[in-house]
């Protein structure tokens, strides 16, 4: 079964992003045919003991920040994290994301704080500065256009943001690597 999932990885993971709660017999069935036959003898495991088997599968195939996005709850707060995702480089403020979501801004913040442990802008700088962390690994960008590409237009503003968070300037990080 193990090496079944090995060979499917990006099907289930998109599988298990679409359909965060759902039964885990609902997802077999939803696998490749050739995923299936290798799952026989795992059937048997399954009836008796779900919640395991789902957790096994999860913790198998989700790196760390794929498991952090599927515990958020709420589709609120999901279709913010998605829009902050796809538009990270540029502006973005509670007020505009909230506009996007049909939500007042305090409902929105109300919210993403209890779901997320976050405020907005925190969860936006964290997010800028991990994209800022790839970026960085290519040698032929220059530190301001790093910054400009996550979004952060000030690149003093981003060196001290992303020293604060990781106690290294970009140039440091970047060297590190």
């Amino acid at each position: 079964f193990i090496r079944a999932i090995d060979t499917s990885n990006d099907v289930l993971v998109a599988l298990l992003k679409r359909r965060k709660n759902m039964d885990i017999t609902i997802l077999i069935d939803l696998l490749p045919d050739s995923v299936k036959t290798d799952m026989v003898d795992f059937n048997d495991v399954l009836l008796k003991n779900r919640k395991n088997a789902i957790r096994v599968l999860m913790d198998r195939i989700l790196t760390e920040e794929e498991k952090q996005e599927m515990k958020v709850t709420n589709l609120f707060v999901q279709k913010a994290m998605d829009y902050i995702s796809m538009n990270y480089s540029q502006k973005l403020t509670l007020t505009k994301i909230s506009e996007q979501l049909c939500i007042t801004p305090n409902y929105l913040s109300e919210l993403f704080k209890k779901h997320t442990g976050q405020n907005v802008s925190e969860y936006i700088i964290d997010y800028r500065l991990e994209k800022a962390c790839q970026f960085l690994k290519n040698p032929q960008l220059r530190i301001g256009e790093v910054s400009e590409k996550v979004g952060i237009n000030d690149v003093r503003y981003f060196s001290s943001m992303f020293k604060k968070k990781y106690n290294l300037t970009p140039t440091e990080y970047r060297n590190k690597q």
